[in-house]
């Protein structure tokens, strides 16, 4: 099945349309691209790591039980509804996490003068706290967060979804790194529904989702993927390509993320 790739001015509209039909509710059977020519319904009960099939309603204890590995994906292996919402009822464990996004939400998006970046001391503050939180490696501090304030019309071009944001926040000056992931995040956590976040295990399954179906995927290497604009256009095609319209960006990123920790751990022994 021939994908075309989706053009960089569709994708506001596409998250517009996102955040309009998100649902709560799917069918058991929904149609899911494979790796043949034609689409075929599968039926979304399935647990595509093992094959089986079974009437599973609400159990996601075979998701949520998963050990960490480092060996990757399984060939067999394809995004899918109940995939995604196992990995959702996953995080909801993960209580270190959830508090942790919780006060982050706070301090970006609270009603307070912390959700706006016109003050270098607060973008200091929440430039320490998301770096500490998700140990982004950043060890200058005060350099990026100034950099951040002296891009010029910042939140008004966050409220419009400016993707080129990302690159500017990323090279701040007399910061030697490429700052790519933390910049994702910072802006994540202003617009989630407007910024997804690149992060290496959201990498790993997108190489991986890349190597199976390559007439979805048009980037071309992993490094390609620290161009925003590409990052989002991969991010798009798995939300488009496998029953998964009605989530965010936010639950796309907690799936991706936790499936690529599952299999592309590099800490297990």
């Amino acid at each position: 099945m021939a994908i075309n790739r989706i053009p960089l001015e569709e994708l506001q509209a596409l998250k517009t349309e996102m955040l309009q039909h998100r649902a709560k509710v799917h069918e058991t059977k929904m149609p899911c691209h494979r790796s043949s020519s034609a689409a075929t319904t599968i039926d979304s009960s399935e647990s595509v790591v093992t094959g089986q099939l079974g009437d599973r309603d609400n159990d996601y204890s075979d998701i949520i039980s998963r050990q960490p590995v480092k060996s990757g994906l399984p060939a067999s292996y394809e995004p899918s509804i109940r995939e995604l919402q196992g990995y959702l009822a996953k995080w909801d464990t993960l209580n270190v996490y959830v508090e942790h996004e919780a006060a982050l939400e706070m301090l970006f998006r609270g009603d307070t003068e912390f959700s706006r970046n016109t003050s270098l001391r607060h973008i200091i503050v929440k430039c320490a706290v998301l770096n500490d939180f998700y140990a982004t490696n950043i060890y200058q501090i005060e350099p990026v967060a100034r950099n951040i304030a002296s891009i010029r019309d910042f939140d008004r071009r966050l409220e419009h979804g400016d993707l080129s944001l990302v690159s500017e926040i990323a090279k701040a000056d007399k910061v030697k790194n490429f700052n790519y992931s933390f910049a994702t995040k910072y802006c994540s956590h202003h617009k989630p529904e407007l910024f997804p976040i690149y992060d290496r295990y959201v990498a790993d399954v997108l190489m991986f989702l890349r190597r199976k179906y390559t007439e979805i995927f048009n980037f071309k290497s992993r490094e390609s993927l620290k161009d925003y604009g590409t990052f989002v256009e991969a991010i798009e095609a798995v939300r488009q390509n496998f029953g998964l319209e009605s989530y965010s960006y936010k639950d796309i990123d907690r799936y991706l993320w936790q499936l690529g920790k599952d299999f592309y751990n590099p800490y297990v022994k």
